[in-house]
C-alpha cells in the first residue's frame, strides 16, 4: 500500500494506510489534509504552469499535471502537451506526475522530459493483457511512480 495514491479522499487513504492522497478541484485544502492526516503525502490535480506553481506555494509533496497527450477521457479539451510538463518540471521542487495518453508509445516523451511518474488509466483498462502493459510500463519506466 506505500505507492498506492487514493484520489479525493484522505480519510479513505489514511484508514488504508496508503502513501497518500491526489487532492482535485473539489477536494479539501492541502492545508486543511496536512493538518488532519500528517502521515500522508498530499497531491495536486494541476492543468496549467500557474496552478503548478500556486500549489508548490501551498506545499502539495507532489503534483499532478495533464492531461499531457490526447486521451478518451477529456475528448473535446486539447492536451497541455510536452512543453508545459517540460517548463512545470524546470522550475518546481516536487515531484511531478504526468497523467493523460500515457501509452507504451508516449512513455518515451515523458521519460525524456524527466517526469517523475505516471498515471494511467485508459491504458490498463481496455488492455486485453493488462499485465503485459503494466509491464512494459514499468520496463520503460525503470524505477518511475507507475
Amino acid at each position: 500500500p506505500k505507492k498506492i495514491m487514493i484520489n479525493h479522499f484522505p480519510d479513505v487513504a489514511d484508514s488504508l494506510h496508503v502513501k497518500g492522497v491526489q487532492l482535485g478541484y473539489g477536494s479539501s485544502s492541502i492545508l486543511e489534509v496536512k493538518e488532519n492526516f500528517p502521515s500522508l503525502l498530499v497531491g495536486a490535480s494541476v492543468h496549467s504552469y500557474t496552478e503548478a506553481k500556486m500549489k508548490e506555494r501551498l506545499k502539495a509533496d507532489f503534483l499532478i499535471l495533464g492531461h499531457i497527450f490526447e486521451t478518451p477521457s477529456h475528448p473535446n479539451i486539447p492536451p497541455i502537451g510536452i512543453s508545459t510538463l517540460k517548463k512545470v518540471k524546470e522550475t518546481v521542487s516536487i515531484p511531478v506526475i504526468a497523467i493523460g495518453g500515457v501509452t507504451v508509445k508516449t512513455l518515451p516523451m515523458l521519460l525524456k522530459a524527466e517526469v517523475d511518474g505516471v498515471a494511467i488509466r485508459s491504458t490498463v483498462w481496455k488492455a486485453k493483457h493488462i499485465e503485459k502493459v503494466l509491464a512494459m510500463l514499468h520496463e520503460k519506466g525503470d524505477d518511475m511512480y507507475v
